[in-house]
């Protein structure tokens, strides 16, 4: 079995060097010696150590019974710095994905202290306009979800109307603090888009917009 390891180990020796004539010149060898060897011509099993060292010179050899030879301080250092390149490339993943999410969870944090802040003078007035406007949208996501998961998130600007109270599924934000102004904006596209209105019962004209949006976020719960 070990006949043949060698001989491979020769045949692909000569391929890097670039063939037999170039291994042999490495080796300080005759091709006509090396060329036997790969023939059979002569038997690797009557191969002296002396002869495989010249073709492998930087061989090591160990007899059953014996212990490997320690590892050179080279050897030791190389294996030692691949360990810590391998531990510190895990931590530094670990710590980045964690850092990642407590960022996220911070937004959403500060997002509903800002606009949820209980006992406080926040100077946040929730007007008859903003709650028609939820139950229009409740009434309209009814067609997809139950209307308990619309919920409305009233801050000092606008009005917030969400999928599931989360911060980051806004299904529309009523810009009514200005009745003579009212705006809503709508999230079924890419980007964010603020449609202005007469009156609060013309959201009922932009369902098809809402209801995609409802439809993109329940889509993204099911493959998640």
């Amino acid at each position: 079995m070990y006949e043949n390891q060698i001989k491979n180990a020769i045949l692909d020796a000569c391929r890097q060097a670039g063939g037999q004539c170039a291994f042999a010149k490495q080796r300080g060898l005759s091709q006509s010696w090396i060329s036997d060897y790969i023939s059979g011509h002569k038997q690797i099993r009557n191969m002296s150590i002396q002869t495989l060292y010249k073709f492998f010179p930087n061989l090591i050899l160990v007899f059953p019974g014996t212990e490997p030879p320690p590892a050179t301080p080279l050897e030791e250092l190389e294996r030692r710095v691949a360990a810590l390149d391998t531990l510190i490339n895990e931590k530094v993943k670990s710590s980045l994905n964690a850092a990642l999410k407590t960022m996220a969870d911070a937004q959403e944090i500060t997002e509903s202290v800002h606009e949820t802040v209980i006992g406080a003078d926040t100077g946040i007035v929730t007007t008859q306009d903003e709650i028609d406007g939820c139950n229009i949208i409740k009434a309209i996501a009814t067609e997809l979800i139950a209307p308990e998961r619309v919920v409305m998130r009233d801050a000092r600007s606008y009005c917030a109307i969400l999928f599931d109270d989360n911060n980051r599924k806004p299904l529309v934000r009523l810009f009514f603090n200005n009745p003579a102004k009212l705006a809503v904006v709508f999230f079924d596209g890419l980007q964010e888009e603020k449609v202005f209105i007469e009156k609060v019962s013309d959201i009922y004209s932009h369902k098809d917009r809402i209801l995609a949006t409802l439809k993109k976020y329940s889509d993204g719960e099911k493959n998640q």
